[in-house]
């Protein structure tokens, strides 16, 4: 059994761009042979499906969407790595808790305030126990609990959260452990799936400077059309 996992933008297709015919009919033609055709994309699942076109590419595969946050298979949700309510409600607390020290930030910063050594007060004004922070400490706490957020989650454009540890490897959960494995991407998130070293290929010309990327394929393609080339022979 063969499983071709595809990046889709500046994969198969311009950045946001949809699929054309000829590289739809490619993958068709793969697919008729009996090999597995699946997806891994930063895209949403409408956008992917929207990119793809053609309902026989994704109607029977495995898709994993925003970089691994979701997989969807014969066109279904089936996981998802969204963070629930009570993490959400913890990220909130955490964004109060700096609200007052990011106001008083904002003085200091709009000349209001005229040294760093200025004393301002953390959490509410009703706490009787709050702490009195220098605007260097408060600068300091406010980028730690930012640089902690950020590392530890993603946001995307639909408000949604997840865990930033999900990547497109998420999709190796599903294949089959006696599968013989093909890679395409070219980006940086692709690499969470080339590092599991199966058969990995890249498209140079979006690659750029990413050297890690390059090392981990076994094979770079110098465009899309060289790619799709390739294909067509097998």
């Amino acid at each position: 059994m063969q499983v071709r996992i595809f990046d889709i933008d500046d994969t198969l297709c311009e950045d946001g761009g949809k699929l054309d015919d000829s590289t739809i009919q490619t993958l068709l033609g793969l697919k008729r042979r009996g090999e597995r055709i699946w997806f891994a994309s930063a895209r949403h699942w409408v956008t992917t499906t929207e990119a793809l076109q053609d309902p026989h590419l994704y109607d029977s595969a495995v898709i994993a969407t925003e970089n691994g946050s979701c997989i969807h298979q014969n066109a279904a949700l089936i996981e998802d790595h969204y963070l629930g309510s009570l993490e959400r409600e913890a990220i909130a607390e955490t964004v109060v808790q700096c609200r007052s020290q990011l106001r008083l930030l904002d003085y200091w910063l709009n000349g209001k305030l005229q040294t760093v050594s200025h004393s301002i007060p953390c959490g509410t004004s009703d706490d009787p126990h709050r702490e009195y922070l220098s605007i260097e400490d408060a600068l300091r706490h406010i980028a730690t609990e930012t640089i902690h957020m950020v590392h530890y989650l993603l946001g995307d454009e639909e408000g949604h959260w997840m865990p930033a540890s999900i990547t497109k490897a998420q999709i190796f959960r599903y294949v089959p452990s006696d599968a013989n494995v093909f890679l395409y991407g070219n980006g940086s998130n692709d690499l969470p799936i080339f590092n599991h070293k199966s058969h990995a290929s890249c498209v140079r010309h979006a690659v750029g400077p990413n050297v890690d990327l390059r090392r981990a394929a076994d094979r770079c393609f110098s465009t899309r059309e060289d790619l799709l080339a390739h294909l067509r022979t097998i």
